[in-house]
């Protein structure tokens, strides 16, 4: 079973700053203003982006966006979040209008950082990689890169 198509909402941001490690703080004040966040595993929240002024801070320009990737059938359901303010480790961040930016398919997949539960054992990490992939559809295979220098022993690529 295909999983269902999913799409970015794109919410314009007004504030002055906000940690650069803003990840997980982001994640519970959109779960304070609109529960349906921390209850729904199905849907993707990315950083936001902004100019790195120092001290751990980004500045948050007119180009800043908050952008929640969801299920295409649940859009409405985070609508409401455009004109709440959030507050992220004290710093105080309004949510404009919203407007939507659909996926376009890649024949590769790339991230920075891919990690999970037990994910310093690579035997495990490579099993639940390959269960996440089969779940979703998404056919490919992980392949170990040679010669990184990193404090992590064992690095892995995705392929598809």
């Amino acid at each position: 079973m295909m999983p269902e198509a999913k799409v970015d909402l794109c919410f314009k941001v007004l504030g002055t700053r906000i940690p650069v490690d803003h990840g997980f703080a982001l994640y519970g004040a959109l779960s304070r203003v609109l529960l349906v966040v921390h209850e729904n595993s199905d849907i993707g929240i990315k950083l936001i982006r902004g100019r790195y002024v120092g001290d751990g801070m980004l500045d948050i320009s007119p180009h800043s966006e908050l952008v929640l990737r969801v299920p295409f059938g649940d859009i409405a359901t985070f609508l409401p979040l455009a004109g709440k303010t959030l507050d992220i480790l004290g710093c105080r961040l309004s949510i404009g209008v919203c407007s939507t930016r659909g996926l376009a398919p890649g024949a590769a997949l790339h991230a920075r950082l891919v990690t999970t539960r037990n994910g310093h054992d690579q035997s495990r990490f490579e099993t639940e990689i390959r269960n996440q992939m089969q779940k979703i559809g998404v056919h490919g295979g992980i392949r170990e890169r040679k010669g990184v220098k990193s404090p992590f022993d064992h690095m892995s690529e995705l392929f598809v």
